[in-house]
């Protein structure tokens, strides 16, 4: 259990990892100066831009906002490692410089933080914008022991995640190996679960950004993530019997985000594990019942919105989901220009 705290005492330290995203890291900090909570500290990490981004970042004029430059690595766990290194808050966040926040975001997580000792890291859900415009992006809501379910999919997005940075000091920071760039949020979050209890809230609190040559759901990450299973799997937290199906369900969840984003080239191989690789029958018509979902993205938006409006029964607390919410809260910018250099 963690200590007691008092609300607005602790300092939380917000890790921006940037490179050459001049044209939106204006609206990142903007979302960041509108909290509601404001005991935090901003630490960007410019992992080499030639954009300009330094003299975007430096027009703010607020002492909360510190700009680190490095030489350009290309792996988003460098700079990410760096701000942590830097850090001095109790509590530790991230908003990549295409994303946003909502202005409560901050408040509500420290409040829970707060009120909820025994968890060590907490998440929420995001709203997409940009190159695929208004779609929502609704994770599984999951609370608690959640490493059995977190191995399958991330289902955390890192602009929601604000954790304990004694946890984080304990099982360290990102994973800098090149093999699972723009994965090693989700090695790093089983980390954590493995040892901690992990928070949810069910309502949106933030913005992530969609660009045309995104890096979350193609082949390459795909590949990554395997190698983060794998690596899961050298730690021996993961048992023999479990490995084939854990990979097959990675593969078969991956794959049907690609298809829900419109990439059909591998539909034959969703059949194929629905019908083939996965064990039980309950898991193949799951299976077969996500991939007709994804051919009808409205029914599968109003079923998934039904899911979390009801989760109001099941939660103690006070954050409740509400579609409403998403109609009302969109970013007034949609620029929807560039490619993602630092996307996880």
């Amino acid at each position: 259990m963690f200590p007691a705290m008092n609300l607005k005492r602790f300092k939380v330290s917000i890790i921006t990892s940037t490179y050459n995203n001049s044209n939106y890291i204006s609206q990142a900090i903007e979302s960041v100066l509108a909290q509601t909570y404001d005991n935090w500290e901003m630490l960007i990490v410019d992992d080499g831009s030639s954009d300009g981004t330094e003299d975007v970042v430096t027009g703010f004029n607020d002492s909360r906002i510190h700009y680190f430059t490095l030489e350009h690595s290309g792996i988003p766990a460098v700079p990410r490692n760096v701000g942590i290194e830097h850090s001095t808050g109790e509590f530790i966040a991230f908003l990549d410089a295409d994303d946003m926040w909502l202005p409560q975001k901050l408040e509500k997580q420290v409040a829970y933080l707060k009120a909820n000792p025994k968890i060590a890291l907490v998440y929420g859900l995001v709203k997409t914008f940009g190159f695929i415009s208004r779609v929502i992006y609704m994770n599984s809501g999951h609370s608690g022991k959640i490493f059995n379910k977190l191995i399958e999919a991330n289902f955390i997005p890192c602009l929601t995640v604000i954790l304990r940075s004694s946890v984080l000091k304990e099982v360290g920071g990102f994973d800098e190996d090149e093999e699972i760039k723009f994965a090693e949020d989700w090695e790093l979050w089983l980390k954590i679960a493995y040892k901690y209890n992990i928070g949810f809230l069910p309502e949106v609190l933030g913005y992530y950004r969609m660009h045309e040559a995104g890096h979350s759901h193609d082949e390459r990450h795909v590949q990554r993530s395997a190698k983060v299973v794998d690596k899961i799997i050298k730690k021996g937290w993961i048992s023999e019997k479990k490995v084939p199906f854990i990979k097959a369900q990675l593969r078969f969840n991956q794959t049907l985000k690609m298809l829900q984003q419109g990439n059909k080239k591998n539909l034959f191989e969703l059949f194929w594990y629905a019908f083939k690789v996965l064990p039980t029958f309950s898991q193949k018509v799951k299976a077969i019942a996500s991939i007709w979902l994804a051919f009808c993205p409205k029914l599968r938006k109003t079923l998934v919105q039904w899911r979390y409006a009801c989760r109001k029964f099941f939660y103690s607390q006070e954050y409740v989901f509400r579609a409403s919410d998403l109609k009302k809260d969109s970013p007034t910018k949609e620029n929807s220009e560039g490619t993602r250099q630092a996307k996880k």
